[in-house]
């Protein structure tokens, strides 16, 4: 009776009968004891009890601590605002765009850039060579590109490779010229992100393809058709100073930071900033990131020729010295 009374107020059934099994076995106390037993395990064999727990908590790095299946929001730096990440949509799409063309277009020239800063900086007395180097390429492309007044495709990209040029320095660079208490990066996180610029150029995870056009994958594509690009090998650390530098031209300039890209400038005056720019990285001013600086005053730049080409008040000197030569060849 016992039995029959504790299988019925337990709702198992089931269980009833095995009691009666092992009672007749055994026991009646006993028997109930094993069929508990054996009831035990069948629950665990029909729905097995998971380790994995969908919510973690007490991640400091994220929003109230919370991970959601090992996933979580980090938090702001400054919690509940946006300060420190950079501003981004004040970045030129233009720029951009042909930035990552070029680099696919260019990398040979690119890579042989890369080999030989690397090489020569890694020799005793040498460090930080690289630096130097390419600070040197970007000021000297700069001035090429103003020998034709930045008024030709020619002169173009050798504004791009001067942009290139510049992203490369400020990825090499170790010294003081941004986050110079090492707030944001480590020394030792410098250290591995430099290593990490020239791997990704030298040893890329995409491997470059011959860029054969092909008419019919054109014809399909359609408006949907791109030029080649490698926006995965623009510096990373270099779009990170000059986002920085757009959210202090932010604040800055509160009503609309973003009047240059739809209204351009004149052209001269930028380019006097641009040089004023190379002086101060040349004389180790700290006091700003030049660098920075210097890659938004050359993608403005670039948005400004290639949307604006009214606004260019720049003299196309190469011009002048071939109609010169061709005044002067007698007849």
């Amino acid at each position: 009776l016992w039995a029959w009374r504790a299988a019925w107020s337990t709702g198992r059934p089931r269980q009833l009968l095995r009691v009666l099994c092992a009672g007749s076995a055994g026991g009646l106390t006993a028997g109930f004891a094993s069929c508990e037993d054996q009831t035990q395990a069948e629950r665990h064999h029909e729905r097995p009890a998971s380790k994995r727990r969908p919510v973690s908590m007490g991640n400091r790095d994220y929003i109230e601590g919370i991970k959601i299946w090992g996933v979580g929001i980090k938090e702001d730096p400054v919690p509940g605002e946006k300060r420190g990440k950079g501003v981004q949509h004040l970045r030129s799409n233009t720029w951009m765009y042909d930035l990552a063309s070029f680099i696919q277009d260019h990398f040979p020239q690119i890579e042989v850039m890369i080999k030989y800063a690397r090489t020569v900086s890694a020799q005793p007395g040498f460090e930080g060579y690289d630096f130097r180097y390419f600070i040197n390429c970007s000021e000297g492309l700069f001035y090429r590109a103003l020998d034709e007044g930045l008024q030709t495709q020619y002169s173009r990209d050798l504004l791009l490779m001067a942009s290139w040029s510049l992203m490369a320095a400020a990825e090499v660079n170790c010294e003081p010229f941004y986050d110079m208490q090492h707030a944001r990066h480590s020394k030792e996180e410098r250290r591995r992100m430099r290593v990490e610029f020239y791997r990704q150029y030298l040893e890329p995870e995409a491997p470059f393809v011959d860029d054969k056009e092909d008419l019919e994958m054109e014809k399909v594509l359609g408006s949907f058709g791109l030029a080649s690009n490698r926006f995965d090998l623009i510096p990373a650390l270099a779009l990170e100073r000059l986002d920085v530098h757009n959210e202090l031209c932010a604040v800055k300039w509160k009503k609309d930071p973003g009047a240059w890209l739809r209204d351009g400038f004149q052209i001269s005056a930028r380019v006097d900033s641009m040089q004023r720019h190379y002086w101060s990285i040349h004389a180790k001013d700290w006091s700003e990131d030049h660098l920075a600086h210097g890659i938004w005053n050359l993608m403005a730049l670039y948005h400004v020729v290639v949307n604006f080409p009214e606004m260019s008040d720049l003299t196309n000197f190469r011009d002048l010295r071939e109609e010169a030569a061709r005044a002067n060849v007698p007849e």
